[in-house]
């Protein structure tokens, strides 16, 4: 079955590796945490931009993000595997949320970006986590 509507996969003949080994598509080296914090920024607003927290919609609002993060990661068209995650927490008075991750990859191609969000409500953190499936 096609790919309704998505964009097809990174293909491997598509990169190239420079001198120093690192992956390259069209002039681009690495992971680049701008295009995609930007991507998760849009992801986020599409999702829950003027929503107050519900948690009967936690669930709904989670998968619409990760969808949306992964299609537009799919259209950076880079030879890369996602992980995407999402919390999404009210915001009340006393309310403490610490996340961390570790990773053990090449720091030359692999990288990671994590956005905070927040309206009046809720806080929402998503982190994408990149690994180049050519090296």
């Amino acid at each position: 079955m096609a790919n309704a509507g998505r964009p097809e996969p990174f293909a491997a003949g598509d990169a190239d590796t420079d001198v120093d080994g690192e992956v390259v598509v069209d002039g681009e080296v690495g992971f680049d945490c701008d295009r995609v914090s930007a991507i998760v920024q849009d992801a986020i607003e599409f999702s829950i931009g003027g929503c107050t927290f519900q948690e009967c919609k936690l669930r709904k609002w989670s998968t619409d993000i990760f969808e949306a993060c992964l299609a537009g990661l799919l259209r950076l068209r880079r030879p890369y595997k996602y992980a995407v995650t999402c919390c999404i927490v009210p915001r009340a008075a006393g309310v403490a949320l610490h996340a961390d991750s570790a990773c053990y990859w090449d720091t030359a191609v692999d990288g990671s970006c994590t956005v905070r969000w927040e309206n009046a409500s809720l806080y929402c953190i998503v982190s994408v986590f990149g690994m180049a499936t050519t090296s």
